[in-house]
């Protein structure tokens, strides 16, 4: 399989083996279909599914290590007030990344953005989701407890 494996999970409990990345296995899925205003547009988060990887190569790992820690970006915004070096910055950046388990649990929210203004709209992604109002729906929605919770998006 070439593309990302996770869409092509349906039922808890299917495997999908990704080439040159690892295996996918839907954990637990949940349907919450429910929308929210943040005018002009409107998102619909769909589902939330959780998935594990398992049987990761090396470059897998390194490119999952890079989502973690602290984005040059941040950790500028961080130390540039102490007159470090740019270098310095950018290696308290890759300290603070971490390693990559053998078994790595994660989310996939699936979502839809719609444009209710007459202007264009460009809505590339979700980046960033706060953490706190994720526990906090998943307690509302009786979701279980989820160890070492990673959170990836996809649109649909």
């Amino acid at each position: 399989m070439q593309e990302y494996g996770g869409i092509h999970l349906e039922q808890v409990g299917d495997k999908v083996r990704q080439k040159n990345w690892g295996t996918f296995t839907l954990l637990e899925t949940k349907s919450i279909n429910e929308s929210f205003e943040l005018a002009p547009m409107v998102i619909t988060i769909k589902d939330i599914r959780r998935i594990q990887l398992s049987s990761l190569t090396d470059e897998a790992k390194e490119e999952l290590k890079s989502y973690t820690g602290l984005s040059f970006e941040e950790a500028y915004s961080i130390y540039y007030k102490e007159n470090i070096s740019m270098e310095e910055i950018d290696q308290r950046a890759a300290l603070s990344k971490t390693d990559i388990d053998e078994k790595v649990p994660y989310l996939e929210i699936t979502y839809s953005v719609e444009n209710k203004d007459s202007k264009e709209l460009q809505f590339f992604r979700m980046e960033n989701v706060t953490l706190m109002m994720i526990l906090h729906m998943m307690c509302l929605l009786k979701i279980s407890s989820i160890p070492g919770i990673h959170l990836w998006g996809q649109k649909k």
